[in-house]
């Protein structure tokens, strides 16, 4: 009895998104993830394609889900934008145009400190962040302005090693009060240290690196002509976890190193740094930990942060769908590739909003363990599943007191 097929059908209705099988009597442990289809109920329209987004997982799995959405016409993809390019809404008047300028500013300034992990030092102009923590240069570009279309005045000083940001507010020009007032970093507040990336940025690199996998932004590629970035900007997200009583800070620490999901991989990092030979033990506990890391992220989150981070980037997600669906009618199917926390809710969305409903599931192995001669026995993998369970289920627990 082999792996399960990567295109295994499975029944329709609303169910997981990720989930651990075993094989040969547990000799082969494989963590799936599903692609599910929906259609409306009169046939009308394109078919529709949610696919679960794993951000560590074996290549041949990135390579069987980038074919399978490159055929698609649109392919929805979830990724945070730079500030200032989540579209209009909310941006009317120079006082709306100030606030997000003050976090393009504030966005900035985290590239060059990604810059400096990188390079060692600060960047001596603007142009040295291009290629800089896989951001995209057409991202750069619109990030490198403040939000009346002038350009934002980076400078380094070579004296102290500070540099600044500068925007020249509303009217362009030097001094001023109120919408007119220059805007400057060196105004905020500092960056703290989950904006700087102190706690251990490139975690997720670090964990596919040790475990002979790959990392999904580096190798699936999101610039196809069909694959279209879905989702909010970084400062609608703060503007939104302001409103609801949620510092931005809080959703930089489920970003980086601090976060629940990042203190364990890191636990698990400091085992291979000891054995080499204990990877396969480590693959079986992340297995584990990615089939429930949403819902980690859900209980330290809190239900103001998850109902920014998960419902209103759907909602985004929502308002996409419906622009094709009524705009471009030669469209004959869309994909939409986002975490898996994301997409039971999007399920809802699609059948109220849309009519859609689900029909198969398609599951593709994301990670594969096989334990034959690696020295561990099914019996041992079960129990270090089992221990990782017991430790995710009590951090669920602290989290919802």
């Amino acid at each position: 009895m082999g792996v399960p097929s990567a295109l295994a059908q499975e029944g329709g209705g609303p169910g997981p998104y990720l989930r651990v099988t075993e094989e040969d009597d547990g000799q082969m442990i494989v963590l799936e993830a599903a692609v599910r289809e929906f259609r409306r109920a009169d046939g009308d329209g394109p078919a529709l394609h949610l696919a679960a987004a794993i951000h560590i997982a074996d290549k041949a799995f990135y390579d069987s889900l980038q074919e399978f959405l490159d055929r698609q016409d649109v392919v929805l993809y979830e990724g945070v934008k730079p500030p200032g390019l989540g579209g209009e809404a909310g941006l009317e008047g120079d006082e709306a145009k100030a606030r997000a300028t003050a976090r393009r500013i504030r966005f900035i300034a985290m590239a060059a400190e990604a810059y400096k992990r990188e390079h060692g030092e600060y960047p001596r102009s603007v142009d040295q962040l291009r290629g800089t923590a896989r951001l995209p240069d057409a991202m750069l570009e619109r990030s490198l302005q403040d939000l009346w279309a002038r350009p934002l005045v980076y400078t380094l000083d070579s004296a102290t090693g500070k540099y600044e940001v500068v925007s020249l507010g509303a009217d362009g020009r030097e001094g001023g009060e109120g919408v007119d007032q220059d805007l400057r970093l060196s105004d905020q507040k500092p960056l703290s240290k989950s904006e700087r990336g102190a706690g251990g940025g490139g975690i997720q690199q670090q964990m596919a690196d040790a475990m002979g996998l790959s990392f999904q932004l580096a190798v699936m590629d999101h610039t196809k002509p069909n694959w279209r970035n879905s989702d909010m900007s970084i400062d609608q997200v703060q503007e939104r976890l302001e409103k609801a009583g949620a510092g931005a800070d809080q959703l930089f620490k489920l970003l980086d190193g601090s976060s629940v999901f990042a203190r364990l991989a890191g636990v698990l990092l400091e085992f291979v740094k000891a054995s080499p030979s204990m990877q396969i033990m480590m693959k079986v506990m992340m297995i584990e930990m990615l089939s429930r890391a949403d819902d980690l992220m859900a209980a330290q989150a809190g239900a103001a942060m998850m109902k920014v981070i998960v419902e209103d980037r759907n909602a985004v997600v929502m308002e996409d769908v419906k622009r094709i669906l009524k705009d471009e009618p030669g469209v004959k199917s869309i994909g939409i590739i986002y975490g898996g926390g994301h997409l039971p809710d999007l399920e809802k969305r699609l059948a109220a909003e849309t009519g859609y409903v689900p029909g198969g599931s398609q599951w593709r192995p994301a990670i594969t363990v096989d334990l034959e001669g690696t020295g561990m026995t099914p019996q041992q993998a079960r129990q270090v599943r089992e221990m990782i369970r017991r430790q995710l289920d009590a951090q669920l627990k602290r989290g919802a007191k």
